[in-house]
């Protein structure tokens, strides 16, 4: 039928947009973690946001979100449906939570918490952190 294909691919980008929103606040989820946002965390979040295409009105309306305060995990839930843009997100979210330079015992408690709402377990969880640890370890920051 005439105009089917204008629906999936509607359907397909709020999707992706839905992904790029979720993870965005995923991030700022952990960046909150500590009550505070650090530059480096706000910064990543803007890179985050420029780097997944998002327009100026849906990044700014986040950024504005963000600057207020941590989303829901529940909001976070409803946007990352896909079980890889969860597993993605908390590779991200580990990453956010390193951004200050330390990961805190409340940062860690935090992304366990995102990971149980996003239902990966604790063993799935260990072995996303062990991946990011290695690329960390893989690639070292230059001084």
């Amino acid at each position: 039928m005439p105009g089917e294909g204008n629906a999936s691919v509607e359907a397909r980008e709020a999707k992706i947009k839905a992904s790029a929103t979720g993870l965005v606040k995923a991030l700022g989820f952990i960046a909150w973690s500590d009550e505070v946002l650090a530059p480096e965390e706000t910064e990543m979040l803007t890179t985050v946001m420029g780097a997944l295409g998002l327009g100026d009105v849906a990044r700014d309306e986040l950024h504005a979100q963000l600057m207020k305060g941590p989303p829901t995990l529940d909001e976070i839930a409803s946007e990352l449906t896909d079980s890889l843009d969860r597993r993605f997100a908390l590779a991200q979210a580990i990453i956010m939570a390193f951004a200050d330079g330390e990961y805190s015992p409340v940062e860690q408690r935090d992304v366990e918490r995102l990971a149980a709402r996003l239902d990966v377990s604790p063993d799935e969880l260990a072995e996303i952190h062990d991946a990011v640890a290695f690329t960390y370890q893989a690639f070292p920051e230059d001084d």
